[in-house]
């Protein structure tokens, strides 16, 4: 299996997408904390590139299998499996809480039976998003002792990345392993607000739009609004929906919502719903390309708005939603 296949699965649904449609279950594996499912996400699109920035070497050169079964009919279920270059496997694993004694103990024997089964050896990589910096790495029993390769987010610096993504994109130029490393810093380290790190790595998605294709720029822009619904409070939230509402993934809050509240307007055989309905439509639909302009012919709002002949009576009203 090739690197292709989880960097293009179209089949596997965002679970950010899941979480906005309000129809997770237990195959979504709901009961972990978004933070986890963020890495969980970007392991399985963006895994080559990843895996450098975490301080692994080795080259992935695919996929491997994260379920093993057991004589006992137990599941032995990882996070992810990487087969790499050398052809050993590479077993990743995500924990928000600190890493203990326990955890240890299952990351063994979940290498030892896949070693077995497999006939390969495996190495296990915890990426772990805690604040807390005491994690245990090494589990002794008898003569033996296991060790797991630790990877702590809050050892890496949001600020620094951030500046230098900057920079690059305006000299050199963004690689796409640059763009999968900056979303991760809501989860690192730094002076800055979260706020202010989710704006600007929107702000550099949205200039690699082009060459990162639909696909890559949603799914990219879906992570980051998990991660902002996770670490930001109601009023800040609020303020970074006029972030995310000039992105693809705005357009697909926009169509979920405003589906939802169609079905609704039929359901109560309201005629008033469904005029608001199309109302809003056309005006979402005039801020797409207010934004639309702004971005592509580098428009100042109001020279956008006059383009479009919108009424400068409106303009105040359309400039604060923008």
């Amino acid at each position: 299996m090739g690197s292709k296949d989880y960097l293009t699965n179209d089949e596997v649904p965002l679970f950010s997408e899941v979480l906005l449609s309000g129809e997770e279950d237990s195959s979504s594996r709901s009961h972990l904390p978004i933070e986890d499912r963020v890495m969980k996400e970007v392991s399985q699109f963006f895994g080559q590139e990843l895996m450098p920035r975490l301080g692994v070497k080795e080259k992935v050169v695919g996929v491997a299998p994260t379920e093993t079964v057991h004589l006992e009919m137990k599941n032995q279920l990882a996070d992810f499996m990487f087969e790499m270059e050398d052809k050993s496997w590479r077993h990743l694993e995500f924990e928000s809480d600190r890493v203990n004694r326990e955890d240890l103990v299952r990351f063994r024997a979940s290498e030892a039976l896949t070693s077995h089964i497999y006939g390969v050896d495996v190495v296990t990589s915890v990426v772990c998003t805690a604040e807390t910096e005491t994690p245990v790495k090494e589990l002794h029993t008898g003569i033996n002792t296991y060790q797991i390769h630790y990877i702590h987010m809050k050892d890496f610096d949001a600020d620094e990345r951030l500046r230098r993504a900057e920079v690059l994109q305006g000299t050199a130029g963004l690689e796409r392993a640059d763009l999968v490393e900056i979303l991760l810093t809501p989860l690192m380290a730094g002076e800055s607000e979260i706020k202010e790190r989710i704006r600007r790595t929107l702000r550099i998605l949205r200039k690699e739009w082009e060459r990162l294709g639909e696909e890559d720029y949603r799914r990219m822009s879906s992570i980051l609004y998990a991660l902002a619904t996770k670490f930001l409070k109601e009023d800040d939230l609020n303020e970074m929906k006029e972030e995310f509402g000039m992105t693809i993934l705005g357009q697909m809050l926009y169509d979920d919502g405003r589906k939802a509240g169609l079905e609704e307007g039929k359901v109560e055989g309201r005629a008033e719903g469904k005029a608001e309905g199309k109302a809003e439509g056309a005006e979402m639909n005039l801020i797409r390309n207010i934004c639309s302009l702004m971005e592509t012919m580098k428009l100042s709002a109001e020279q956008a708005m006059e383009a479009l002949q919108v009424p400068k009576a409106e303009w105040g009203k359309y400039s604060k939603l923008l």
